[in-house]
């Protein structure tokens, strides 16, 4: 089985050791100017806000238009809307296949998951400084998410019996049986399962509260075909194989979102009037980002810098503007 990988190969064996995740709902607004230079196929340009020596692999923001970015090696930057940054929190770690993911919540604190004992651990790192256990998850975490209300959901991933996973590059090739979960947690932690199907590699919450999930797959048996497959983020290489299965569901009954024909969706952002940014692959060219509306096909998003959206590593919408940040440890507004 052969591969191309639409990534930077730098981070190869580094990003396939330890993965994380960074989909998040967004404080948006309606970004009518981003809309427009898109659909004007305008060539966008982007402003750094910050950089680090490492990889940046989750950023969320809150209300208040601060952003929370977690590092490779686990810190937790806080950039305030003023444009200071602080470390509030070093240490994070994840588990075997889970991938790192923070939100932020209504109040301002943070709900991150960690590695305990070989289990992933959600813990509230509170706006005032230090931290609680939130809740434990025994399945292996995808992403993670909140919506207005506080609620928050961890899409994640569960198997029965054997899985046959290939190495170079490691790669998930078969399952006796594979499934993705949903949960659902109240504001103390208590938990409830609300979906069971494919892998949810992102979720989300729209403006409204609707919960959405960037599905890869379908519970039950798999293997994978002998083909070429690519990711859009190396985050995901381990499932690779069910990279051209992928869709954008409703989870709570909604109508689902038509994305054409994209493959291997790792992140989306709502625009705030039914639009959405996604992180994707199409059926002819490279790994970018689109924009997807209702009743068209999705639209390539051109940035005046060559490749700048190749290595891209999470999305976030504040305000009206879209920001996301890379494998080169950088965390860029688009103007």
């Amino acid at each position: 089985m052969s591969f191309r990988v639409a990534v930077k190969s730098i981070f190869f064996s580094v990003f396939i050791l330890l993965c994380f995740s960074s989909c998040k709902g967004s404080k948006s607004g309606i970004a009518e100017d981003l809309i427009r230079k898109i659909e004007s196929s305008d060539n966008l340009e982007v402003e750094l806000v910050f950089e680090c020596a490492e990889p940046l692999v989750a950023v969320d923001s809150d209300k208040e238009g601060n952003f929370y970015l977690v590092s490779y090696s686990g810190d937790i930057f806080k950039i305030s809307k003023g444009g200071t940054t602080d470390t509030i929190y070093s240490g994070i770690k994840n588990c075997g296949f889970s991938l790192t993911s923070l939100t932020a919540l209504p109040n301002g604190d943070l709900i991150v998951n960690d590695c305990v004992d070989g289990k992933d651990v959600l813990f509230r790192i509170y706006k005032q400084g230090g931290r609680s256990e939130f809740a434990k998850i025994e399945s292996n975490l995808l992403s993670l998410t909140s919506d207005n209300s506080g609620r928050v959901f961890a899409g994640v991933w569960v198997s029965e019996g054997n899985l046959t996973v290939e190495f170079n590059p490691n790669h998930l090739s078969a399952a006796e049986y594979i499934a993705g979960k949903i949960l659902e947690f109240d504001k103390d932690g208590n938990v409830a399962g609300i979906y069971e199907g494919g892998l949810p590699m992102c979720v989300r919450s729209d403006e409204t509260g609707n919960l959405f999930a960037a599905v890869w797959g379908g519970k039950g048996d798999f293997e994978a075909e002998e083909k070429s497959y690519s990711v859009a983020d190396l985050r995901h290489m381990f499932w690779i194989t069910l990279t051209e299965d992928t869709k954008i569901i409703s989870v709570e009954g909604e109508k689902n979102i038509n994305t054409g024909d994209l493959k291997a969706i790792s992140s989306f952002e709502f625009l705030g009037d039914g639009s959405i940014i996604v992180q994707a692959i199409p059926v002819v060219g490279g790994v970018g980002l689109y924009l997807v509306k209702e009743g068209a096909d999705p639209v390539d998003i051109m940035f005046s810098q060559e490749k700048i959206n190749h290595s891209i590593t999470g999305l976030e919408v504040s305000d009206g503007n879209l920001y996301f940040i890379n494998v080169d440890g950088r965390f860029y507004k688009v103007k």
